[in-house]
């Protein structure tokens, strides 16, 4: 995009009457999103949470959660079962993190606890494949020390940001072996405590920026709500500079490289600066300032760019027929509630009981998949009005749910579609709608 164009863009941009309230977002990030939560920092904000003896409060609650999960929803047999876990306490569990083994191995999470003769081994990716056999090698190593003593209990999990890995990517000698999960027990984990305000404020405050940066769900935030609504729409109205605000350059003379305003470093200007025999003008030096300042609000309106379609095509076809949530973050994705389904919501100011998220896959990452959407129907407790009726529904999906169950997936797929083939998708989420309405039309809100 040449300067001319972005800058008759941007004055519409911040000439928008939103803009002061939209500004706002990129002054409000939580301290997880400054400090860029990786595996590696991820896994000691985990281990944080898993060792009962932390600050946290919480004691055993984490670990149980995730062992919980695992043996729920990881797909692999277990030595034990969810009573189990739930009759046991893990106040003396020993947590440690880049545990070596060898030959240069490290297990990124090793978990014993003496008293319950267990011993969990935890390999936690973010969208990364296996590699040389890594998770054979950790199988034998905890398998010949678990050998040694009678009666002790061996759990391996697998554990992906990205979303439960794909086990036919693991050694077929390992498949069954690990259990296969995701960061979604330790979000439905932190949601639960920051609802109910069972720790103390200065601790609840670390978990909700938790819960929101590893959800991207700004809207928790009561403090931004107001603004993300406002995004959607904004990046709707200006869907052309936020659809190409990163590619917006500065055409140099012959024989240099354009100068990408958005990402271009200051040491980059400076070096520009003292080679061109005229300076930059006011106007490419304040698109440069604008793009600096709001790069994260731009990159977030990107996000919730992708899927504000979905909303429009829905609005357009059946008018005030669903309600709808954004969020933003690693993925983009947008919530989606039939307002006929409202007799089941405890009240209009508590969670959706049920709906149907889709969530943006076409994104640039370490994962193998390059293009699809993720089609989602959710579950959660808090929004229902009794435990029979989400019974039913679960029953409807062919799943069940354990007793202390909070917040369940019912449906999870992908779905192969192009962004451009919008009328597939639409047809697939209309389908998706349909089914859950079924379901629930069988239901009694009684």
């Amino acid at each position: 995009m040449d300067i001319q164009k972005a800058s008759e863009l941007i004055n519409k941009f911040v000439s928008d009457e939103r803009f002061p309230l939209v500004s706002l977002y990129n002054q409000s990030r939580h301290i997880f999103d400054v400090l860029g939560l990786g595996e590696n920092k991820l896994s000691t904000v985990i281990a944080w949470l898993l060792d009962p003896r932390e600050g946290h409060g919480l004691g055993d609650y984490f670990i149980k959660e995730m062992l919980r999960d695992a043996i729920v929803n990881g797909g692999a047999p277990m030595p034990l079962n969810s009573l189990d876990i739930c009759s046991l306490k893990f106040d003396n569990l020993n947590v440690q993190t880049e545990y070596l083994i060898h030959d240069k191995k490290r297990l990124d999470f090793l978990l014993t606890d003496i008293d319950n003769k267990l011993v969990v081994i935890i390999e936690h990716k973010y969208g990364s494949s296996e590699h040389n056999n890594q998770l054979k090698a950790y199988s034998q190593w905890a398998e010949t020390l678990t050998e040694q003593i009678e009666e002790y209990h061996l759990i391996r999990i697998l554990m992906d940001g990205y979303g439960p890995y794909d086990k036919n990517k693991i050694h077929p000698d390992e498949q069954n072996k690990w259990a296969c999960t995701s960061h979604d027990w330790l979000i439905s984990a932190l949601k639960n405590i920051v609802d109910s305000e069972r720790v103390s404020p200065a601790i609840n405050l670390i978990f909700k920026d938790l819960l929101i940066h590893l959800s991207g769900n700004y809207v928790l935030d009561k403090s931004l709500k107001r603004t993300c609504k406002q995004l959607a729409s904004m990046a709707s109205t200006h869907s052309e500079l936020v659809g190409n605000f990163k590619d917006i350059t500065l055409t140099l003379p012959a024989g240099d490289s354009d100068l990408n305003l958005a990402i271009a470093s200051d040491i980059d200007v400076i070096n520009l600066m003292s080679e061109l025999e005229t300076p930059l003008s006011p106007a490419v030096l304040n698109i440069r300032h604008f793009l600096q300042k709001n790069f994260t609000l731009l990159a977030n309106l990107e996000d919730y760019a992708k899927l504000e379609w979905v909303k429009e095509t829905l609005d357009t076809r059946h008018p005030d027929i669903f309600e709808f949530e954004f969020s933003s973050g690693k993925d983009a994705a947008i919530k989606i509630f039939h307002t006929a389904w409202q007799p089941y919501r405890k009240d209009k100011n508590n969670y959706w009981p049920f709906y149907l998220s889709v969530t943006d896959m076409n994104t640039e990452s370490e994962t193998e998949l390059e293009s699809g959407y993720n089609l989602t129907v959710h579950m959660q407790k808090e929004g229902l009005m009794n435990e029979a009726i989400a019974d039913k529904l679960a029953a409807a999906y062919n799943t069940k749910l354990n007793v202390n169950w909070k917040w369940k997936k019912m449906t999870n797929r992908i779905v192969d579609v192009k962004p451009q083939e919008q009328e597939q998708l639409i047809q697939q989420i209309l389908g998706d709608l349909d089914r859950l309405g079924s379901y629930v039309q069988r239901l009694s809100p009684a």
